[in-house]
This record gives C-alpha cells, sequence and structure tokens, in this order.
C-alpha cells in the first residue's frame, strides 16, 4: 500500500506534485477561485509533456483497475450495478476507450455527457449503444466524439431516468480525499445533485462518483467552495483512494 500524495512515498516520487504554495490551503471567494486558476494551469502545462505512449499505458492501467470494481461486473440475471456513465476522452486526457469497450463486454448500460450550453444544467447524459456509434460521432473543436443535438433529443436524458449506478468523472486534478478540480463549469457538480435526485425518486441510492485521473493529477488538497462536491473515489494507475478512507490508498473497489 502506497502513501497519499503529499506523504513519504510522494516526495519521493516525482510522478506525484504536491500542491505549489499557496494551492490548495483553503479559502473564501476570489481566493479560491484564484487558486483553482492556477493550479488548472499548473496541471495542464505538465499533461502537455506527456507523451502518448505514457498516456496509453496509464490510460489502460486505470481501466484494469476500474473494470475489476464489483459494480462494474456484469450482472447474473440482469445490471443490478445499474448504468454507467463515462466521458469520452480528448487529447492529453485520461483516455477512456478501454474502459468504454469493457462496459459493454460486460453488458452495461451505457451514457456520455453532451454539453449543449454554457449553464451548469446544461449538460444531458446520452445512451449509446454500441462501440461502433461512439466511433460514428463526429469530433468537436476539443476533439472529443460527441452526437448531434438532434440525436441526443431523439433518446432519453440519463440525468433524469434515475438508473445511473456508476458515474466515472474526468478531472484536471484530484486529492486524495476524493476533492476534484474541474474545468470550472460546474457541469459535473450540477449533474451529481440532479442524478442524485432522480435516483432518490427511483428509490435507488446515490451513483457511486469514481474520479480517473494520471498520478501526475494527484496533489495534496484541492482548494474547494461550498458548491463543490467530493467524489466517492479516485483512481489513478497505480493507486486507488476512497473517501471513507480518509485520504489512505486502499486496495479495494468503491463503497456500495
Amino acid at each position: 500500500m502506497s502513501s497519499p500524495a503529499g506523504g513519504p512515498a510522494a516526495a519521493a516520487n516525482p510522478a506525484v506534485p504536491e500542491a505549489s504554495s499557496g494551492v490548495g490551503v483553503g479559502g473564501k471567494g476570489e481566493n479560491v477561485r484564484e487558486q483553482k486558476k492556477a493550479l488548472r494551469k499548473r496541471i495542464k502545462s505538465e499533461l502537455k509533456q506527456m507523451s502518448d505512449e505514457a498516456i496509453g499505458v496509464a490510460s489502460a492501467a486505470v481501466a484494469e483497475r476500474l473494470l475489476s470494481f464489483p459494480q462494474l461486473q456484469q450482472q447474473e440475471g440482469g445490471d443490478g450495478g445499474g448504468a454507467v456513465s463515462v466521458y469520452l476522452s480528448m487529447p492529453k486526457e485520461l483516455g477512456t476507450s478501454a474502459i468504454v469497450s469493457g462496459l459493454f463486454k460486460r453488458g452495461k448500460k451505457v451514457y456520455i455527457p453532451k454539453v449543449l450550453g454554457a449553464a451548469s444544467a446544461d449538460m444531458r447524459m446520452f445512451p449509446v449503444r454500441s462501440e461502433e456509434e461512439v466511433a460514428s460521432f463526429p469530433l468537436t473543436k476539443w476533439k472529443i466524439p460527441e452526437p448531434s443535438e438532434e440525436l441526443v433529443f431523439s433518446r432519453e436524458d440519463g440525468v433524469t431516468e434515475g438508473d445511473i449506478g456508476v458515474i466515472i468523472v474526468p478531472a484536471v486534478a484530484l486529492d486524495p480525499t476524493c476533492n476534484r478540480l474541474g474545468h470550472g463549469r460546474g457541469h459535473y457538480d450540477c449533474f451529481f445533485e440532479r442524478v442524485n435526485k432522480a435516483s432518490t425518486d427511483k428509490g435507488r441510492p446515490p451513483p457511486v462518483t469514481i474520479g480517473v485521473c494520471f498520478d501526475e493529477q494527484v496533489v495534496d488538497c484541492i482548494p474547494t467552495e461550498s458548491t463543490d462536491v467530493r467524489l466517492d473515489v479516485v483512481v489513478t494507475p497505480t493507486r486507488t483512494f476512497r473517501r471513507d478512507a480518509g485520504g489512505v490508498d486502499v486496495d479495494s473497489g468503491p463503497p456500495c
């Protein structure tokens, strides 16, 4: 079991950056937003230096760890673990193609996000039917495959269906206590609130939220605001952190 970021192992491992001075030390309002902005800039700069080969190796390692979780296994007599929401990755981001492939092989219903506007509530969860359908989507300016708006509105929205059991979440940075730094538009924080309500209305437990990232994206402490939502689990190529484990690297999957 390795130490969390900031512990002895992190200090000896340059692949696990510590938060720079003034980042992740807490605060309110503009102070926190400036800390977040600085952290985003630093992490994105570091990710630009990663080779495609390193990204591929790390992404495969995360997929292997993630797909071993009980909630993502094929269920006898129905999908007892619920549907899975997973983002489609862009360049210099932890790749999700192997995760998507593994989910379909396990018979999972898969949703992908589609952002339709600038407001935090402007994100739907679109049900995709196969890997082939994903491959057929045109690329956005961020090189992300996405369905057309017309196609999105022709199918149900996973945000309100209440059948999502696991959400695999992208991040700019994560910390060992499962705080997340996103791109700053609030789409996922708003999504968590809405999908939790839908699950409750359908008599289901809230989805398990899992942040995935490179080891290079784990920092000591993410600066947070009251609207930020902590995740249940963080998975990197070499470590798994659970919120209920208090920032300790664990070997088991997410809480049931």
